[in-house]
């Protein structure tokens, strides 16, 4: 498991930039040692600062550990004092640069003292507004080092932005070296399965070729063997044209024979449907008869429980209608055609002895009938369409409606 830097690491860092001429920043130092949070660093790096100025007075301050070689402590030393010599060197020649430039200037500055003594008050002037300058010039200097420290913040931050950033790109450049090992994988697969799917169609092709060769020899078989087919079929066809002829002179005397057959069928048939239309003339005439039968019977019985006993015949030619007092001959018409309707119900019934119909009839129509709304027949007798209306009341007795 990985351990987090320490102060000595980011010190150790800081020491090896210094001495490289580099500037230690949280970036640099991150990058020498290889890792490490920009928080952590940025913590160790301002304490490094914090006591940067101390150890440059200690000479031992940069001295390396005790386990480095003798050779390389030697070297080390050496590239310090030589560094220092050099920095020594290079200040003292700047400072005597200085110190001349500066001597120059005030004897520059006296002689133009003692020769522009009447511009006196102009070089107090100058100089007001010179240390007004310099103010302004330092006030700008520190609003510059404010404006650069606010940058070197904004720095740290896009730094820190950018290691973060560089820490996505490190995943994401994971990611993608995973999904193309994953898509090696597949495209691998795939192409095994291509090389199977070939090595399998070319298989099937054999198989088709084989199968097609097969065919082939089968349908030559199949050719020679329908050849003889059809050999057969020619010499067939040829017996079948002579039996055909054959066979239409023995149809044509079938056919005769059967339209001679068929014309006795329908002399058959006829005879047959008029021996069924006699039979059923003689089974309607016994229904009818049986039917009148039974009619008159219940003519009989209603009139006998009504009271009416059937008398005696009347003497041929003396209607007892006829002689009905204060009737009209048109009514003593209808009376005897009723009459006559009612002994043929009768007489189809089987029972006429010592029935009277005159006499029934003439006793009927006086009597009150539902179907005529509780009136006699006698007042519908007068008219055509009573008398019709009568007659039917006559007729129905036979089917025993309104007796």
């Amino acid at each position: 498991m990985p351990r987090g830097i320490t102060e000595i690491d980011v010190w150790k860092a800081c020491d090896a930039l210094l001495l490289e001429g580099a500037r230690p920043t949280i970036e640099r130092v991150r990058q020498k040692i290889g890792s490490g949070s920009p928080n952590t660093v940025s913590v160790h790096l301002e304490t490094w600062f914090k006591h940067l100025g101390g150890r440059i007075k200690d000479p031992g301050a940069f001295a390396a550990p005790l386990d480095v070689p003798d050779p390389i402590q030697q070297a080390a030393k050496h590239f310090w004092e030589l560094a220092q010599s050099e920095s020594r060197k290079d200040l003292d020649d700047r400072l005597r640069e200085a110190m001349a430039a500066a001597v120059a200037n005030v004897e520059a500055e006296k002689e133009k003292a003692r020769t522009a003594e009447s511009a006196a008050f102009e070089s107090s002037a100058r100089a007001n507004r010179l240390e007004l300058e310099l103010a302004t010039n330092v006030g700008a200097l520190d609003a510059e080092r404010r404006e650069r420290v606010a940058v070197d913040t904004r720095l740290t931050l896009v730094n820190e932005q950018l290691v973060e950033s560089r820490g996505r790109f490190e995943a994401a450049a994971t990611e993608l070296a995973q999904v193309r090992r994953d898509s090696q994988v597949e495209v691998s697969e795939a192409i095994s399965r291509s090389v199977a799917a070939e090595k399998r169609a070319a298989l099937d092709i054999d198989a088709e070729r084989q199968a097609r060769a097969r065919a082939d020899r089968r349908g030559e078989s199949l050719e020679r063997k329908i050849e003889g087919i059809q050999a057969e079929l020619i010499a067939a066809n040829d017996k079948a044209v002579r039996s055909t002829v054959t066979l239409g002179t023995q149809v044509d005397q079938l056919s005769r024979d059967a339209a001679e057959l068929n014309d006795r069928l329908r002399l058959a048939n006829k005879r047959t449907e008029e021996l069924e239309l006699i039979v059923q003339k003689e089974q309607q005439a016994a229904a009818e008869s049986r039917g009148a039968a039974a009619a008159a019977q219940l003519v009989i019985r209603r009139l006998s429980d009504r009271g009416i006993r059937p008398k005696g015949k009347a003497a041929p030619g003396k209607s007892k209608i006829a002689l009905v007092s204060g009737a009209s001959e048109a009514r003593a018409k209808q009376l005897a055609k009723l009459a006559s309707q009612v002994e043929t119900i009768i007489r189809e019934s089987g029972e006429q002895t010592g029935f009277d119909a005159a006499e029934w009839v003439e006793d009927w129509v006086a009597r009150p009938h539902p179907a005529l709304g509780g009136k006699p027949p006698a007042d519908y007798l007068d008219t055509a369409e009573g008398q019709a209306m009568v007659d039917r009341l006559i007729a129905q007795m036979q089917s025993g409606a309104y007796a």
